[in-house]
């Protein structure tokens, strides 16, 4: 019966409609020379992501859905296997074994499968429900099991909650993931500090910032009409773009050479004067730049290691030994 339904007219317009809905993006991806492609290759080439072998991709699902939950979605793809308590829907076990098969065969990160595990709760729950629906027990009333589980689930909730919300500050976070021994998993080979990346990435930008603002004030009327404001990745650009503009209405948008940062462009302003948040070292900036000047600014103890060790330059009059290459700007990573 399911065989026959992919042969119908509606199969059919399910797949036009999907290649059409998809068409927008590949034709995207075609005309900037599939910027996704080179994201990938460019973190496999550069050792970006932390590669985990098949044992540890598996047991990464336990933490990602909360180790309770695994009497779920482990009964729900067994369910959906099987085909006993959920009849007709082999496909959604077999989808989703698919899908994980190709996402460890491809080394993604370990949370790229959460999509997937709403309809593998549904099915565990179902299982469940089918498994002790003709018990003497649940027919008298007298369940217990269930509600044992959800406050079980409730109470281990809460514990781990600080791992994966931002409900206690820095330094109580640290006391209280030593205490109970809990600690972020490493997604990126990237060195990190006292911090889980996913909490590092959220602090500094204000520091960077203003900063940045600082070397803005210090510019000429004229000046501010034509700087180029230049952060080395999406993060400090997004930061310029977002925080800067809340501070500052009159600052022009930032630029970066990474990933979409590079296809927006340089907005037309001029390489003669730039404030430019970046790791370079001053000797270097000196060989492009007659005129190189550096903004103090602090650092945040909770950032990521190499955002501390950005340095905002002011930099007036380009060298004609080094032109604007904004094709080489590009990098997707």
């Amino acid at each position: 019966m399911q065989r026959r339904i992919l042969f119908s007219r509606w199969a059919a317009l399910g797949i036009v409609l999907m290649l059409l809905i998809a068409l927008p993006n590949v034709a995207w991806q075609m005309h900037n020379h599939w910027p996704t492609l080179e994201f990938l290759r460019n973190g496999v080439r550069h050792n970006k992501n932390i590669v985990l072998n098949p044992l540890q991709f598996f047991l990464a699902q336990f933490g990602n859905m909360h180790p309770v939950n695994a009497l779920l979605w482990i009964t729900g793809i067994v369910s959906l296997l099987r085909g006993r308590s959920i009849r007709n829907m082999r496909w959604l076990g077999l989808t989703f074994l698919f899908f994980y098969a190709i996402m460890e065969a491809l080394h993604a990160k370990d949370y790229y499968l959460q999509g997937i595990y709403p309809a593998i709760f549904a099915a565990g729950a179902i299982a469940w429900e089918y498994r002790f629906a003709t018990s003497r027990s649940v027919l008298r009333g007298h369940t217990f099991a269930f509600p044992v589980y959800e406050s079980i689930l409730i109470i281990t909730g809460l514990l781990i909650l600080p791992m994966s919300s931002p409900v206690l500050t820095p330094e109580a976070w640290l006391r209280y993931t030593s205490a109970l021994h809990l600690r972020g998993d490493k997604m990126e080979t990237m060195a990190t500090g006292p911090l889980p990346q996913f909490y590092a990435d959220r602090f500094g930008w204000n520091e960077q910032v203003s900063g940045v603002l600082a070397a803005w004030q210090t510019l000429t009327p004229q000046e501010r009409k034509r700087v180029c404001i230049f952060g080395s990745n999406y993060g400090e650009a997004g930061a310029i773009d977002l925080l800067g503009h809340m501070r500052e209405r009159d600052l022009p948008p930032a630029l970066s050479g990474q990933n979409n940062y590079w296809m927006w462009g340089m907005h037309g302003c001029d390489t003669n004067v730039v404030i430019a948040v970046i790791s370079d070292a001053p000797e270097d900036v000196e060989k492009k730049f007659e005129s190189v000047q550096i903004i103090p600014h602090a650092d945040n103890p909770w950032e990521m290691p190499f955002e501390r060790r950005k340095t905002i330059f002011i930099l007036r009059n380009r060298r004609p030994s080094s032109p604007v290459d904004w094709e080489g700007e590009r990098f997707y990573f």
